[in-house]
């Protein structure tokens, strides 16, 4: 099983911008957010939540727990894990950008790290394939590499990964604690294509890092809505969650972070189509009618 995390967005008729309920003055973009959040789906046999039933945070928690609390760390590395790929540089830069543009931080770019596991911390996959241990690579290769002013530490690989002898694989593992995570694309890859980036590949991998760096920034998994930082236990699972944050989701980095969410908003659309993935520029759609219409109210009010 994966353990891969991993939208949907709602039509605002009848929330908070609907003709009886306009902003007010004391209304936030978060609790304008919170309309479009959709509800959780159902749970399934073999489904995250069916075999991994967990407490939702709670924003106290969350602001507990997350490396943000220290204002000198905003930064995110981001380095290639394992064997060089043909896709790796465009890639890891696509990557740094929608974390940036994601998460409103900067991201630095690191050298690849092509140091191979130990004995004991590989093993051949039922396939045939080479899997290294998500863990060890946390540990030893990445862990390492945390420093003054670092937030989080991703790095990313094109080899499988098992993150124990009981699981078959895992698409991405993150330390809440020392902030840092691996993610694989050797299973996001469609059918037959594997010399081009796809917006299926792209897809998968944004939704996976971005859940990996959700965690080392402290989120849990979410419990409240459907949201990025929902856990999943496959890759069907996870191409049915969304990429857009939930408002309470949201709202724990924001309390940390202050972001323009509505420029945070309208780049993520742009940047989803100019990379050929419209899908997910969909997701925000109702979240850019919610915060443009705050942002011209409030334009107004301060005439």
């Amino acid at each position: 099983m994966s353990v891969m995390r991993k939208f949907y967005y709602g039509i605002l008729l009848g929330g908070a911008l609907s003709a009886c309920r306009p902003p007010t003055p004391n209304t936030s973009p978060i609790q304008l957010l919170a309309g479009n959040d959709q509800p959780l789906s159902a749970t399934t046999p073999g489904s995250w939540r069916k075999v991994h039933p967990e407490k939702e945070q709670t924003l106290q928690q969350f602001r507990a727990a997350s490396v943000l609390g220290d204002t000198s760390r905003r930064t995110i590395q981001l380095l290639l894990v394992g064997p060089p790929d043909p896709k790796a540089d465009t890639l890891l830069a696509l990557i740094a950008e929608h974390l940036q543009l994601y998460f409103q931080l900067p991201v630095k770019l690191l050298p690849p790290d092509s140091t191979i596991p130990p004995a004991g911390f590989t093993r051949t996959g039922a396939s045939g394939q080479i899997q290294w241990r998500a863990d060890w690579l946390l540990d030893k290769v990445l862990h390492p590499l945390s420093a003054p002013g670092v937030a989080a530490t991703a790095g990313v690989t094109s080899i499988d990964l098992y993150p124990s002898d009981s699981w078959n694989f895992v698409m991405g593992l993150a330390s809440y604690h020392r902030q840092v995570s691996i993610s694989s694309w050797y299973r996001l890859q469609p059918p037959g294509v594997h010399k081009s980036i796809s917006p299926q590949l792209l897809t998968r991998l944004l939704k996976t890092i971005t859940h990996e760096t959700g965690h080392m920034l402290g989120l849990a998994h979410c419990q409240h809505a459907a949201c990025s930082m929902n856990g999943s236990n496959s890759v069907s699972e996870a191409d049915r969650q969304p990429l857009r944050l939930c408002s309470q989701c949201l709202q724990k980095l924001s309390s940390l972070h202050a972001a323009d969410l509505v420029k945070r908003n309208s780049r993520l659309m742009q940047w989803y189509r100019h990379h050929r993935v419209p899908n997910l520029a969909q997701e925000l759609t109702a979240d850019s009618i919610s915060l443009s219409s705050y942002a011209h109210i409030f334009s107004y009010i301060g005439r």
